[in-house]
């Protein structure tokens, strides 16, 4: 099923990736193993990397693997540290792209120097619409060979969370100071950690 995955979306590098992941949690249950995230991870990236080195420069790769770490070390503790000023649930609704978006600034700000500025925000406002969207597109893409109409009706349907993410996306983009220039290269990158480092701090930082 993974191979059809990567064989039907293509074998972009982030797909790779997660497919190459997703075998090794799979392998790890086969044989008895405790499928955990990190490790899997772990595997996956050091395969991929032996196989072929030059896939270590693709900016897709690196920021699938940043956005996967972080989810998976950083979502928790998020959620933990925001609970002290928000609800859980919406601790735990802005953890996630928090954790992924920290995870990625390192690459982002070299390959791009900028901030978004509503970035986590935005990715929040659309994650309940990711997961219909996926699962109905990829029903579509399977039912179009021999149900045209069918595979119409599901895009039909997902098109409405195609819609939001769009809107969301225009939306941000126009709103003003949606992008904050940042210093390129290394001094960019120490200026950032300093600035994650004092966020961290004023979140753990009792309300």
């Amino acid at each position: 099923v993974i191979a059809g995955l990567v064989a039907l979306v293509g074998p972009d590098p982030s797909v790779v990736r997660a497919g190459t992941m997703g075998g090794v949690v799979v392998l790890a249950l086969v044989l008895g193993r405790p499928a955990a995230a990190i490790p899997a991870l772990a595997t996956a990236v050091t395969l991929l990397v032996l196989t072929d080195p030059w896939i270590a420069r693709e900016v897709g790769f690196a920021l699938s693997v940043c956005a996967t770490a972080g989810l998976v070390l950083g979502a928790g503790p998020l959620s933990t540290v925001l609970q002290r000023r928000l609800t859980p649930l919406a601790a735990t609704i802005l953890a996630v792209p928090l954790a992924a978006q920290l995870a990625c600034l390192p690459v982002l700000v070299l390959i791009d120097p900028g901030l978004a500025t509503y970035g986590v925000l935005a990715n929040a406002a659309v994650a309940p619409v990711v997961p219909p969207v996926t699962v109905l597109a990829l029903l579509a893409a399977l039912l179009s060979t021999w149900w045209p109409a069918g595979a119409h009706g599901l895009l039909w349907v997902a098109q409405g969370g195609t819609w939001w993410i769009d809107a969301v996306a225009r939306h941000g983009a126009g709103l003003p100071l949606a992008r904050l220039p940042w210093p390129p290269g290394p001094s960019g990158l120490g200026l950032l950690a300093l600035v994650v480092l004092a966020l961290l701090l004023v979140l753990r930082t009792p309300a």
